[in-house]
């Protein structure tokens, strides 16, 4: 320490030496800090997208809400609301301490895909949660396509098939 003042307090020249000596150690700290920063962001944004979960199906907007719905009662969350925004529909639901996150978006008439965050604080998203509503949803929506066919008969495909091709019978 008294070498330290000592330098500070004596000549110009020790002086400026010694500031170029610390400019130079310490020019070395911006690109550490930068390194770091960026392995920060970067391990903060694959936890975030490796926290979220996403599945396609093929059924339309109606039937995938409505199993996510089936899926949010199995487990025990509480729907809290839903917001419509063009093809994407988002559906908000908490259980404990996380707020879940639906969003439901159809793709075509026939194909949906959902993804689905659970998110506990500002930065910490729980991954196992979001997984396990996309597994309920796809429970439920086996379930709700055997109920449908228990009903009465549909559609089948291959008359979908046909509607979708404009009425003309496919060659079989």
């Amino acid at each position: 320490m008294r070498l330290v003042i000592r330098v500070i307090t004596s000549c110009p020249a020790r002086r400026l030496t010694l500031a170029v000596v610390a400019a130079l150690l310490l020019g070395g700290c911006q690109a550490i800090a930068i390194t770091v920063a960026g392995i920060g962001a970067s391990t903060g944004l694959s936890h975030t997208a490796s926290s979220i979960s996403s599945r396609t199906f093929t059924a339309n907007e109606q039937q995938v809400k409505q199993a996510a719905m089936v899926a949010l009662g199995k487990m025990g969350m509480k729907f809290e609301s839903s917001e419509k925004n063009a093809s994407i529909e988002i559906l908000r639901a908490s259980v404990a301490d996380r707020s879940i996150e639906i969003e439901v978006e159809a793709l075509n008439e026939l194909t949906t895909r959902i993804s689905t965050s659970a998110q506990r604080g500002p930065f910490t998203y729980d991954g196992a949660t979001a997984r396990e509503i996309v597994a309920q949803t796809e429970l439920a929506m086996v379930e709700l396509a055997q109920s449908r066919r228990a009903r009465g008969p549909s559609k089948t495909a291959s008359a979908l098939a046909d509607s979708m091709m404009g009425g003309a019978p496919m060659r079989r």
